[in-house]
């Protein structure tokens, strides 16, 4: 039940989404707050009393993190049809929940590892003093056996808060990476025996696919078969995912085309947006509309549409197509309607930073050669510093645990 101030009422059961992880920051919080409190010289801050709740509030905080993570793990192994389970409500000791998902997080995806490594030695040594939560909630064991006798006779907090915010960092990185994951598997860009990295490496691996006819072929599939485990099956679905994805198709030098209208349809598409950005009269606008009616289709539409918005979300390839399917949709309910048609047309050639969007949107699905080709006609250097960067995908950097 709430009261004044209005400020101080909690928000809790179906009053908002709680989860593991929200749970986890609160007695992180609570934990750090104390901290601070000692590390601060409070001389109300007894440290012999609150060392108890601090590193009662870290333990659980880390309990519930890593319960959090099972959680995700769990969710991310039904894309591959993995069938992990775990029982998180019925486990509390810290030592178990972390091997099961120190163990199964790198079998279902190897970018786990490295963060794994990060926080074994700190987890292992909080399983070592409290495994089940109970060494800083009571004084004593189930044996009346007196807790904390072992450790030296003192625990420094300025230790605690430098190594539970290592901790915390990682365990941000943790979850931040399982997040990344969810979106990435919920891609599709994977089979059963090749994370979406992996292809990308196979696809590095491959020779230009118009190579893949000549007699030594047969030996590269050989090779790489063995270097990855694949059966033919496998080797062949691998390939045909490659393919299928502008990003790794960049790698076998096989050229995918626009989606929903041709290079010289672009082109004229530029030729008319020029005009009209230098310009601000409705006539030449109605002019340009003219010039294009022929071409305009639905596919057409959500073409255009597509390939300026995609550049909002420079994440994955995998974007611009469901991007130019919700499109797709969109250009369907106007396209019989000339009115309709002719304003979704015009909404695109009156964005001012179509260029920019555009650029980006190129050079990200690697049709390098369109884009330079674009910059060098309309001589684009002013105002488009972010090119070079572009071209050179150093503007697209993903997260450091990608892997690619």
């Amino acid at each position: 039940m709430g009261a004044e101030p209005i400020r101080a009422n909690a928000c809790v059961g179906d009053n908002g989404q709680p989860n593991y992880i929200h749970y986890a920051k609160g007695f992180s919080a609570a934990s750090n707050m104390l901290l601070e409190k000692v590390l601060s010289e409070d001389p109300d801050a007894y440290v012999d009393e609150l060392i108890y709740p601090i590193c009662f509030n870290m333990r659980h905080s880390v309990e519930l993190r890593l319960k959090g993570a099972i959680e995700e793990l769990i969710e991310l192994s039904n894309f591959r049809d993995k069938n992990l389970s775990f029982d998180t409500s019925k486990s509390h000791d810290i030592d178990n929940i972390w091997s099961f998902f120190k163990v199964n997080a790198p079998e279902f995806d190897e970018r786990y590892q490295e963060v794994i490594l990060s926080m074994n030695q700190t987890i292992s040594d909080i399983a070592d003093v409290d495994a089940t939560g109970q060494t800083f909630r009571y004084p004593f064991g189930k044996e009346s056996q007196k807790h904390l006798v072992d450790i030296g006779g003192v625990i420094s907090c300025r230790v605690l808060w430098i190594k539970f915010r290592e901790l915390e960092q990682n365990l941000d990185k943790l979850h931040k990476l399982s997040k990344f994951l969810l979106r990435e598997y919920g891609l599709g860009s994977f089979t059963s025996k090749l994370s979406r990295v992996q292809l990308f490496s196979l696809a590095m691996d491959l020779p230009n696919y118009r190579e893949w006819k000549e007699p030594d072929f047969k030996q590269t599939k050989s090779q790489l078969k063995n270097k990855y485990n694949l059966s033919s099956n496998d080797l062949t679905k691998a390939v045909n995912k490659i393919k299928n994805t502008y990003e790794m198709a960049h790698y076998i030098s096989l050229e995918k085309e626009l989606l929903g209208l041709t290079q010289e349809q672009l082109y004229v598409f530029i030729e008319q947006w020029i005009i009209c950005d230098s310009g601000s009269a409705v006539t030449w606008r109605n002019k340009a509309y003219e010039t294009v009616s022929d071409s305009i289709s639905t596919e057409y539409l959500a073409g255009l549409n597509a390939i300026f918005y995609f550049s909002g979300d420079l994440e994955f390839c995998e974007y611009y197509s469901s991007t130019y399917e919700l499109e797709l949709r969109m250009a369907a309910s106007v396209i019989d309607n000339e009115v309709d048609a002719k304003m979704n047309f015009m909404h695109i050639l009156c964005k001012r930073n179509f260029m920019e969007n555009l650029l980006k949107s190129l050079y990200f699905l690697h049709f390098n050669e369109l884009a330079d080709s674009i910059v060098s006609k309309y001589n684009l250097t002013d105002g488009y510093e972010f090119i070079p960067y572009a071209r050179s995908r150093e503007l697209f950097e993903l997260p450091s645990f990608s892997g690619y």
